[in-house]
């Protein structure tokens, strides 16, 4: 949160310097299996219809910090892409630092200053992501949305 929460020291715990997340479809992605799974790029989607738990979070620390993101983005930028992977999701990782910026950090920003945070229950998000599960060229999607913004509990400073 520009202007909200400090840049981030990581020589401490993130969680608690990092108080707000938003619920991203995305990443609701399988972490523990028992079989062999066959991946998307990304690990975003499997061969198998996952299961979820509605009392295990995974929280994706891509952009903990504007400082951090930016430096992984000139990386990212600097790497060769197929034509293939820059028509879909690889175009992200090569946008502008002012785009970034903008839609990133800015964006949820604004959001947070005019809505404030949601209370951290993800029911309706984890509901429409289970609803529009389908099988696609032989891997489980769902649809790609997000969530409000939320308040990470007490309870989890600390632990990341």
């Amino acid at each position: 949160m520009v202007g909200i929460e400090a840049p981030i020291d990581l020589n401490a715990p993130i969680l608690g310097q990092r108080r707000y997340v938003a619920f991203g479809a995305g990443m609701c992605k399988p972490t523990i299996t028992r079989v062999p799974l066959l991946w998307t790029p990304g690990f975003h989607w499997c061969n198998r219809i996952p299961t979820y738990h509605t009392d295990l979070y995974r929280f994706h620390l891509r952009r903990m910090d504007m400082a951090v993101f930016l430096e992984r983005l000139r990386l990212t930028r600097s790497m060769a892409w197929s034509e293939r992977a820059l028509r879909s999701w690889g175009q992200r990782q090569r946008e502008s630092d002012e785009v970034a910026i903008r839609v990133r950090f800015e964006g949820p920003t604004e959001r947070f200053k005019t809505h404030g945070a949601a209370p951290f229950m993800f029911e309706i998000e984890m509901k429409r992501l289970v609803d529009s599960m389908r099988l696609d060229n032989g891997f489980y999607q769902c649809d790609y949305f997000g969530g409000p913004l939320a308040q990470v509990p007490e309870a989890f400073f600390g632990l990341i």
